[in-house]
């Protein structure tokens, strides 16, 4: 072997690791982006599970009222009252229990979205990192050669 193939061989093996381990970080940000759209997903189902939960509360809340109103005889007028003030009750705990949701959902979803860029640039950069790395190295041993 040459020294001039010696020296283009060490500098393509430079090349090849470091395109290698921008790959492997490239592949950790694009793990993360996948977990962080998996806990959008996540905080999604559990906001509207929260808010079924809310709705059945309220329905069981309501029979219990009009149970009670019933057995203490009071009119349909105050009956319509109680149930006015616990719709917009459950009106505003079910709008805050979503938007809430919604608010973690995107959160989840930006952080994804900033990973998935992450994995780009590394990929990227390493890349280009590794082809001038080499090639430096490639230049260094054509002067060292030449004396």
């Amino acid at each position: 072997m040459t020294p001039l193939s010696f020296a283009r061989a060490g500098a393509i093996g430079s090349v090849l690791t470091g395109i290698g381990s921008s790959f492997a970080q490239s592949s950790q940000y694009k793990i993360q982006e996948m977990q962080s759209r998996t806990m959008a997903k996540v905080a999604k189902l559990e906001g509207e599970a929260q808010a079924l939960q809310l709705h059945h509360r309220y329905n069981k809340t309501m029979a219990s009222n009009v149970v009670m109103a019933a057995a203490q005889g009071r009119s349909g007028a105050s009956v319509e009252a109680m149930a006015g003030a616990a719709r917009q009750q459950f009106n505003w705990d079910a709008d805050f229990t979503r938007l809430a949701a919604d608010i973690e959902a995107h959160g989840h979803q930006s952080q994804a979205a900033q990973y998935g860029i992450a994995a780009e640039s590394a990929m990227m950069g390493g890349s280009l990192s590794a082809i001038q790395g080499g090639l430096q190295q490639y230049a260094t041993s054509l002067y060292k050669i030449g004396g």
